[in-house]
């Protein structure tokens, strides 16, 4: 047996002991987050750099956006080639997929998360998150003004980037 081989008998057996241990909360919120971004990288019909994805979930309501960044300027969901029915679709996805979290959560006895602020480098293939437990309401915010001051963040910090 080759060293080749015999790697990739290794790597079998750790995927095969992956696959039998049971899943924990981790690996469950893990899989939606990934959906999303999976979600989002449907959406679009260019090449982006960089994908942001936003979650907000209250005790009455929640909500999914996202927007992306090509060449250090910023993209709405109507900007990167998908059609509006098509951005509709992603929207309420992204939301029953915020269902799942609440599931998920609930199933677990986890606190649910208020904001979820992900980040996925399409050329790296790195990704970050932020969670968040605090409640936008208790700040006197909407979602969509978090979203907005999220967006407007990056996009003056590109903006900062670009003068140096």
């Amino acid at each position: 047996m080759g060293l080749f081989d015999k790697f990739k008998k290794e790597k079998k057996q750790i995927q095969a002991a992956a696959e039998s241990r049971p899943k924990v909360f981790e690996d469950e919120f893990s899989e939606v987050q990934t959906g999303l971004i999976s979600l989002c990288m449907e959406l679009i019909r260019i090449k982006v750099d960089k994908v942001f994805a936003y979650c907000s979930i209250e005790d009455n309501s929640q909500a999914f956006n996202a927007f992306f960044e090509k060449d250090g300027k910023i993209l709405k969901n109507n900007q990167v080639g998908a059609s509006m029915e098509t951005v509709n679709d992603f929207l309420r996805l992204g939301n029953s997929d915020l269902d799942k979290l609440r599931e998920i959560c609930a199933t677990y006895g986890k606190p649910v998360p208020r904001q979820i602020k992900m980040v996925y480098d399409a050329n790296t293939h790195g990704y970050d998150a932020r969670i968040s437990y605090d409640s936008l309401l208790d700040e006197g915010k909407s979602a969509g003004k978090a979203f907005m001051e999220w967006r407007n963040e990056v996009e003056n910090k590109n903006q900062a980037e670009d003068r140096f």
